[in-house]
């Protein structure tokens, strides 16, 4: 079977897996229409450190994941900045990993906050937005599932709460955080959030966390 036809396959029953999971709090639709019908499209994501803006991974239609070196890569590298700015893995209980997320494919396909300092309870995303889906939708190695905000009594399911009570927003438009709550690994699929469904997902990447320090 040639390579992209391989990965249309495997990308066509991930996005079944994603249906058939559900998305904690109000539940995820996946549109598989490529780019018809006003619905967004990527060929390729990139995933940048927030802070730092280096390139630690990509995925394509091709190759799948990627690393900054073009090897292949199945796990998320240490993407934690450290006060001496060098790069760290994530720990239990530890500050988030911070991913900025570029996605190029579709002419439509626009990711960018609308209004960053939107309250919390607010949408300040466009209509396209990276997420992300743990595809054991009940792991506890990551602030997981998905809620709105605790002071809302609806609006976007991109809050989280973590293992101290405290309340974190995971997705940021353009750029997500992940939360490392217990030792063990998590993995999670890139979404192409469409207003309140996913148009396509990247293959799934191990997200490893360290016992706490």
């Amino acid at each position: 079977m040639e390579t992209g036809k391989r990965n249309d396959t495997k990308r066509l029953l991930a996005l079944t897996a994603l249906a058939a999971l559900g998305c904690g709090a109000g539940g995820i639709e996946v549109d598989e229409t490529r780019g018809g019908g006003g619905h967004g499209y990527f060929d390729e994501v990139e995933l940048r450190v927030a802070e730092t803006g280096a390139g630690i991974a990509t995925w394509t239609l091709q190759q799948g994941w990627i690393d900054a070196s073009g090897e292949p890569l199945d796990a998320l590298p240490a993407v934690v900045v450290s006060p001496t700015g060098s790069l760290e893995p994530l720990h239990a209980g530890g500050p988030p990993a911070s991913l900025s997320v570029r996605m190029r494919g579709s002419d439509n396909l626009d990711i960018e906050p609308l209004d960053p300092e939107s309250a919390t309870g607010g949408n300040p995303c466009g209509e396209f937005s990276a997420r992300y889906f743990p595809l054991d939708d009940a792991t506890s190695v990551i602030a997981w599932p998905n809620v709105p905000a605790p002071d809302a009594d609806d609006g976007p399911a991109i809050f989280a709460e973590r293992a101290d009570g405290e309340v974190v927003q995971l997705f940021h438009c353009d750029r997500l955080d992940i939360y490392p709550e217990q030792a063990g690994s998590a993995h999670l699929e890139l979404l192409l959030w469409h207003v309140n469904h996913a148009d396509q997902a990247t293959d799934a990447l191990t997200v490893d966390v360290l016992d706490a320090r």
